[in-house]
């Protein structure tokens, strides 16, 4: 997508995602951004789902080399069915890293 910023990208992904594992069509999605915007994604979730209200459990990993905690709990949350619903939100760089 690349409308100018703010018309609601994020939110429209947002409320998909969250439509689509009430109506048990979803359990886990990954958002690919870059790593600059992948604290962005988080805060959005956060913002409009409230950190508890929601069924979607939000995790996020920016940059694998960079973190070493994050890309092992990343290999451990795609290896795992919990929890239910997931949405990975994880930079372009952790993504390639983790996909070879």
């Amino acid at each position: 997508m690349t409308d100018e910023p703010g018309l609601g990208k994020t939110l429209q992904v947002i409320v998909l995602l969250e439509a689509l594992v009430r109506a048990g069509r979803v359990t886990r999605a990954l958002i690919a951004a870059p790593a600059n915007l992948v604290a962005n994604w988080e805060s959005e979730f956060h913002r409009w789902l409230g950190s508890t209200s929601s069924e979607l459990s939000v995790f996020t990993v920016a940059r694998a080399a960079a973190n070493l905690a994050a890309t092992v709990k990343l290999q451990e949350l795609v290896g795992t069915s919990r929890p239910n619903h997931m949405v990975l939100i994880c930079g372009y760089e952790a993504l390639y890293t983790n996909g070879s």
